[in-house]
């Protein structure tokens, strides 16, 4: 509640990131590592501008690490910290799933290949 309040009197769009309604195309851009360093999310894209959500959308340095990923025309909005990092370890648990997966059907392979 605090950190929408704080959203409001700033002027900026408050924004609950979840890993189903974020644009999984603009998450792709950069490794999540790189998310976890700068606790942002880009959300979805309006037109031709990307809403993209801060933990602390004051940051300059992130206003400018986010430029050079997504260009200069984003909306800046405000999402909880917590509510990042949940994403980020949805996120996580999905590329950990999908490497287990390519690393199953790699065994299965090799599998019948031996036989």
């Amino acid at each position: 509640m605090l950190v929408e309040t704080l959203a409001l009197q700033q002027g900026l769009p408050y924004v609950e990131p979840e890993w189903s309604t974020i644009d999984h195309k603009l998450f792709s851009r950069v490794p999540l590592k790189w998310y976890e360093k700068h606790h942002l999310l880009p959300i979805r894209a309006d037109g031709a501008k990307i809403i993209v959500a801060f933990a602390d959308p004051l940051n300059q340095d992130e206003h400018q690490a986010a430029r050079q990923v997504f260009g200069e025309n984003i909306i800046h909005a405000s999402a909880c910290k917590s509510a990042i990092k949940e994403v980020l370890m949805k996120a996580q648990r999905g590329e950990m799933k999908t490497q287990t997966s390519a690393m199953d059907e790699q065994f299965i392979v090799r599998l019948i290949a031996e036989d």
